[in-house]
């Protein structure tokens, strides 16, 4: 995947997954938070490397909004948990 900037933060990904009642606790390791952060952000950078700029995407909501999504999604696989009900299509959709 293409080097990237983060396009999301903690906070971001603590407020969507709150809204599923899914919170980021204390024993998360950071460091597996922060690779979920990192994978996300990636994946949107890499569909787009060849059109534009990692700083760049980060400056567009949407792209923010997907790259949070797949960091969300990534926090769930590395605890090994499911993600949230309704999030299959979504991801399919982005993906």
């Amino acid at each position: 995947m293409a080097a990237a900037v983060q396009l999301c933060t903690v906070e971001d990904c603590a407020k969507l997954l709150g809204q599923y009642h899914i919170d980021l606790r204390t024993d998360d390791d950071p460091t597996k938070i922060d690779d979920a952060i990192d994978e996300g952000s990636a994946y949107v950078c890499g569909l787009l490397a060849a059109y534009y700029e990692p700083a760049d995407i980060a400056q567009n909501p949407l792209m923010v909004k997907i790259a949070r999504f797949f960091a969300c999604c990534n926090v769930c696989q590395f605890r090994g948990e499911a993600i949230p009900a309704g999030w299959e299509d979504k991801r399919d959709k982005y993906d």
